[in-house]
């Protein structure tokens, strides 16, 4: 994959075809935005879930933009101009986190083991996955280039079962207070990759 932003195909960018089903997909989701603003959300959201984007999102926007994403919460992600539907983004998020995701078959290649296993894995909590038609996607945070994030079996076990999908993206991946690395706040996964007590994360976990 590319860093940089690809071209959006032109039956995304032209009146009808894709654009008018993605439209009515929305609607039927009570999503607002329009189809373009969520595509754009969607590339926004892959470049975070994969972890591509290094530049500071703050050259790339005015300060009024920046200023108000922060005070909203955000990191300053380019979610584009005005009010942004919260659905939509969360939709956005899901879409992204399941295009970067794996196959149970690629998660077993990744492992080195056999794809039984990675269903019991999957049937145990040991790993995270979301039914996707019928067949597991397994979202790519759990993963390291070698294997699973070490530690993150354990953590997985004690996460409530309600959570939506990008929440348990969400916690992971954000600096929590109640972890820190030379007095510098980490996320569970950033202290899961530094060799940190899966216990610990576990412990957040049950109370969440």
């Amino acid at each position: 994959m590319t860093n940089a932003r690809r071209e959006r195909p032109r039956s995304a960018r032209s009146p009808g075809g894709s654009t008018q089903t993605l439209k009515v997909a929305l609607r039927e989701a009570g999503i607002r935005t329009d189809p373009a603003a969520f595509l754009d959300m969607v590339e926004d959201a892959l470049a975070t879930v994969r972890g591509t984007s290094k530049a500071d999102p703050r050259t790339q926007l005015s300060a009024a933009d920046a200023q108000a994403l922060e005070r909203g919460g955000f990191d300053l992600r380019p979610l584009g101009k005005g009010w942004q539907d919260p659905l939509a983004r969360t939709a956005a998020r899901y879409v992204a986190m399941l295009d970067d995701a794996l196959t149970v078959a690629q998660a077993a290649k990744r492992l080195r083991v056999d794809q039984s296993r990675i269903r019991q894995l999957l049937s145990n909590g040991s790993l995270y996955g979301v039914k996707v038609r019928g067949e597991w996607r397994l979202p790519s945070f759990q993963f390291g280039t070698r294997g699973a994030v070490p530690g993150i079996q354990e953590a997985l076990r004690d996460l409530p079962h309600d959570l939506h999908p990008v929440e348990v993206l969400e916690w992971f991946q954000q600096p929590d207070a109640d972890l820190e690395i030379e007095e510098r706040p980490v996320s569970p996964l950033e202290w899961l990759r530094s060799g940190g007590s899966p216990e610990r994360v576990g412990e957040m976990a049950r109370d969440l």
